[in-house]
């Protein structure tokens, strides 16, 4: 866990999706890391879902995710499940969400994008303040770090070597889609 931070403006949500350890970061920057255990299949990711759905809550206004390793191929699918399913939780509240490259954010927090875990953990700890060791729970630190950077609510100072990462940020968004109990989708076949 990491020390509260003073929270200014929006709510900010940091997620680090992964199929063994989801990292957190609420919108007072504590982070956690949801362990799965034995769950598998669509069980897992029921559970991981209805974890991040008890966080959504008013305060949110934006969450930031990291997006897929495409060089990674270890369960690539279930992943892409899993993000799907969380992304339309997300989406359907009518909260705004972005997925941020890997290189992206570890450039925003380590000022190199080609950064291994260990250095992005160690600069969580140095710049921080993360007390822990697990690269979810950092990860999903940073994450929240540069999603309150890129909304001007910057929690830290950074170098401009880091900051360059939140130049192609606002292309990542994606709008909530439901404004009160309707779903703002247009059916041009009148099939919903």
């Amino acid at each position: 866990m990491t020390a509260p931070r003073t929270h200014i403006g929006g709510g900010v949500i940091g997620l680090d999706l992964s199929l063994t350890g989801t990292g957190i970061a609420d919108v007072a920057g504590l982070t956690r890391v949801l362990k799965t255990g034995g769950l598998e299949g669509m069980g897992r990711i029921e559970y991981i879902r209805r974890a991040i759905l008890d966080i959504l809550t008013p305060a949110v206004d934006a969450v930031f995710i990291e997006g897929y390793s495409f060089g990674s191929q270890w369960n690539l699918a279930q992943l892409g499940e899993l993000g799907g399913v969380v992304k339309l939780t997300i989406w359907t509240l009518g909260i705004t969400y972005y997925t941020i490259a890997p290189n992206t954010l570890k450039k925003f927090a380590a000022g190199n994008g080609r950064a291994s875990k260990e250095e992005v953990v160690a600069n969580a700890r140095e710049r921080l303040g993360y007390q822990g060791f697990d690269n979810n729970a950092a990860d999903a630190l940073w994450l929240w770090t540069l999603g309150n950077a890129y909304l001007g609510n910057a929690t830290v100072k950074l170098p401009q070597t880091h900051t360059d990462a939140l130049k192609g940020v606002s292309e990542s968004a994606q709008h909530g889609g439901r404004t009160g109990n309707v779903i703002n989708v247009t059916d041009p076949e009148g099939r919903i």
